[in-house]
């Protein structure tokens, strides 16, 4: 029998008006089974995004090199080339501090209270992650947008300035404005669908437990 079976039938076997008086043995085994598997879940997905950032990065570095030395094009063309690689590498350095600091902050659980401890911490992770996405426009998705859109008008400026307000470059300024504000709000509305109810569950946990 699986920890989650132990607790549904020990909450189905309490009396009606229902109170929790589960064994805490059972219960810390659970908490710390749905922490080890959100924080492998956050490790692998940050190592994935740094990576893919990092290869995007040299990726951008490598094609401005390349037209240069083989095309012959400008390095005002390929600046914002270069700006995107930067942006690139930032966006990757600040997803490794924010990894650092993440796991920085998680305390050993208290001998004590290891129950009430250990649903702390996965508290405290919990909202960690809740900040942290919810100011994703800011950390992620618009430098993102403006790396491109530097790049692009980058290589259109050895066209001509009247090409910068072009129907062209103005189709692909308003594809950015909607690629940007399309994935806030789809993020935003994963952290309010996967991640607020833990949240929830989590506070009322503690509470509970605090209350005892």
């Amino acid at each position: 029998m699986t920890p989650d079976d132990e607790l549904k039938s020990a909450w189905k076997a309490q009396p009606l008006p229902r109170q929790i008086t589960i064994n805490a043995d059972v219960l810390l085994q659970q908490i710390r089974g749905n922490k080890a598997r959100f924080t492998s879940e956050i490790l692998w997905s940050t190592v994935f995004m740094i990576l893919g950032w990092v290869v995007f990065a040299f990726m951008c570095i490598g094609f401005g090199i390349f037209c240069m030395v083989r095309r012959g094009a400008p390095w005002e063309a390929m600046s914002g080339i270069f700006l995107l690689a930067i942006i690139l590498l930032a966006i990757a350095a600040y997803t490794a501090y924010t990894a650092l600091d993440r796991f920085r902050q998680m305390r050993r659980v208290s001998v004590s209270e290891p129950v009430l401890a250990c649903a702390e911490e996965s508290l405290a992770l919990m909202r960690y992650e809740i900040r942290l996405w919810g100011n994703v426009l800011w950390w992620l998705l618009l430098p993102l947008a403006l790396g491109v859109e530097a790049a692009v008008f980058a290589l259109a400026w050895t066209q001509g300035v009247h090409w910068l307000v072009s129907r062209l470059a103005l189709r692909i300024l308003g594809i950015m404005v909607i690629l940007t504000l399309g994935g806030s709000w789809f993020i935003h509305w994963y952290v309010r669908t996967y991640y607020e109810p833990r949240r929830q569950e989590l506070e009322a946990l503690v509470q509970e437990l605090k209350s005892q």
